[in-house]
C-alpha cells in the first residue's frame, strides 16, 4: 500500500496525464505543466530519502518545490499570465545560455573538466526556434517578444523580478481578498520560514556539544529512524505538491469558464 505521500504523487501524475494543451492557450498550458512535472519529480526524490529515514538531506530540494509552487501561484494569479509564462520561457533560455558561458570559463581555468559538449545554438537561435513553432501553431507572438524586451532590460535573475520572499509578499497582497488563498499563502510561508536557512550549509551548532573531555567529534546519526522529522517533511512535501495541483486545476476552471 503506497504511503500518504506515494499516493499524492500518483495522483498528481493521474492529472498532469489528463491535462490538454487547449489552442491560443499552449504556450500557459504547456508552461504550467512543466512546472506540475518539476514538482512530481521533486516530490519523489523527497518521498525516496524520507523512506531511507533521511529527511535531513531534502532541505534544498523542499526549498526547490516550495519555489515551484510560488512560481506557480504567481502565474495563476498574474493579471497576465500569458506574459509571464513568456517570460519564465525566455528567463530559462537565458539562463540555459549563460550555463555554456561559464562552462567555458571553467574549462579555461581547468582543461581536465571539458567533456566535449558544444553548444549547437545560441540564445537567438532558441528565441527563434520558439517563435517559428509558435507561429506554425497559430499562437500569438506578442507574448514572446515582450518578454524578451522584458528580459533585455532586467537585471534580475527571476523573470518575476522578486526572489521567494519578494514573491511571497507579493502573493499575500494578491490573496488579500480571497480567504482560501490566504490560507493557502499562510501554510506556503509557514513553511518558507522553516526553509529559509535550513536550505543553506551550517555547522549546526545548537545540535552539538563541546564535551572537555572529547577528543574525537560525535556526530548524531544521519538517520532517524522514522522519527517526527521524517514525517513533517512528508506532510510538508504533500501540501506543496497538493498546492501545485490544486492552484493549475482551480486556473484551468476559472479560465475556461470565462471563455480562455
Amino acid at each position: 500500500m503506497p504511503s500518504n505521500l506515494e499516493a499524492q504523487i500518483i495522483a498528481t501524475k493521474s492529472f498532469l496525464a489528463e491535462l490538454r494543451v487547449r489552442p491560443g492557450r499552449r504556450t500557459i498550458d504547456h508552461g504550467l505543466a512543466r512546472y506540475l512535472w518539476l514538482g512530481i519529480q521533486t516530490s519523489e526524490v523527497i518521498n525516496l530519502a524520507c523512506q531511507a529515514d533521511h529527511p535531513a538531506g531534502t532541505a534544498s530540494l523542499r526549498r526547490y518545490l516550495l519555489e515551484t509552487v510560488l512560481d506557480i501561484y504567481m502565474l495563476v494569479s498574474s493579471d497576465s499570465p500569458q506574459l509571464d509564462v513568456a517570460k519564465s520561457m525566455v528567463w530559462d533560455v537565458i539562463d540555459w545560455d549563460r550555463t555554456w558561458d561559464h562552462h567555458k570559463k571553467a574549462v579555461a581555468a581547468d582543461p581536465s573538466l571539458d567533456t566535449e559538449r558544444v553548444q549547437v545554438h545560441t540564445r537567438e537561435d532558441a528565441f527563434e526556434v520558439l517563435r517559428s513553432e509558435l507561429e506554425g501553431l497559430g499562437e500569438d507572438l506578442s507574448w514572446l517578444d515582450q518578454a524578451i524586451e522584458a528580459a533585455e532590460a532586467s537585471r534580475h535573475w527571476h523573470w518575476s523580478g522578486k526572489g521567494p520572499s519578494g514573491r511571497m509578499k507579493e502573493l499575500a497582497e494578491r490573496a488579500k481578498d480571497d480567504q482560501e488563498h490566504q490560507g493557502v499563502v499562510a501554510m506556503l510561508n509557514a513553511i518558507w520560514k522553516t526553509l529559509s536557512s535550513s536550505s543553506h550549509p551550517s555547522p549546526a551548532w545548537q545540535k552539538l556539544k563541546i564535551e572537555e573531555r572529547d577528543e574525537t567529534l560525535h556526530f548524531p546519526s544521519t538517520s532517524t529512524g522514522g522519527s517526527q522529522p521524517s514525517q513533517q517533511v512528508v506532510t510538508h512535501t504533500i501540501h506543496m505538491l497538493e498546492s501545485c495541483q490544486n492552484l493549475i486545476a482551480q486556473y484551468r476552471e476559472m479560465d475556461e469558464l470565462e471563455g480562455g
